[in-house]
């Protein structure tokens, strides 16, 4: 794994040709404000850091080019799926106008919560539950991020997803999958699909991840 200073990080975006908008939207916020003190060597590698409960972070570089090909605008209303640490959710903060995000495991969305009230963001709404089962209660969206693996389209979020808006998630096998970018256009369905580079993931938990790892796992939907 390669490591990553934090006067780097900026630079690896800017080798990648990861835009001025998102490096800047990156570069206010410190990672260390969302990961255990253990793990404060490791935040600045490629690495994907344990969150606690089995859980994983995103790797930061596939993190940024998943943002860049969703193109948050100040306007918007987003759906993130995959809380996490909450690293992402605020990154996404500064862009936008607002966030939804879903975190399954509801001991890590409180977690998360509880970093990014620290830090004063206003602008997010927290949920935890399985996405699929929340997403019809909460309006349209003008783009939504999956952060966790599908191993098919995840129709049911989409449904959210506004005409216009753009949709990008990780898709394929459970030891790797593809970014895939989705916009919702009357065009034909396969015309709406593009496809981006590998990456890895946990797995979504819900209808559209792997039985063997879902099986036995209920958890009620709950507003935090």
């Amino acid at each position: 794994k390669r490591k990553l200073m934090q006067n780097q990080l900026i630079p690896l975006l800017k080798q990648h040709k990861i835009t001025k908008k998102i490096r800047d939207a990156f570069e206010k916020v410190d990672r260390k404000n969302y990961f255990d003190s253990v793990f404060h060597n490791e935040i600045y590698t490629e690495a994907r850091i344990p969150l606690g409960y089995g859980q994983k972070s995103d790797n930061p570089l596939i993190l940024t080019k998943m943002i860049q090909i969703l193109s948050p605008q100040k306007k918007m209303r987003i759906l993130e799926v995959g809380t996490g640490s909450g690293y992402s959710t605020a990154v996404l903060s500064s862009m936008v106008s607002q966030i939804v995000t879903v975190e399954y495991d509801e001991r890590l969305a409180r977690m998360a919560k509880e970093r990014i009230t620290k830090q004063g963001i206003t602008n997010i709404t927290f949920l935890a539950g399985d996405a699929t089962e929340i997403t019809d209660e909460l309006g349209s969206f003008d783009a939504i991020i999956i952060l966790a693996a599908c191993r098919q389209t995840p129709l049911a979020i989409l449904e959210s997803l506004a005409p216009g808006g753009t949709a990008v998630f990780p898709m394929g096998p459970i030891h790797e999958q593809q970014i895939v970018e989705y916009h919702n256009n009357p065009e034909p369905r396969e015309q709406s699909f593009k496809f981006h580079d590998l990456c890895v993931f946990e797995s979504i938990r819900g209808p559209y991840g792997w039985e063997d790892i879902i099986e036995g796992y209920i958890v009620d939907d709950a507003k935090i």
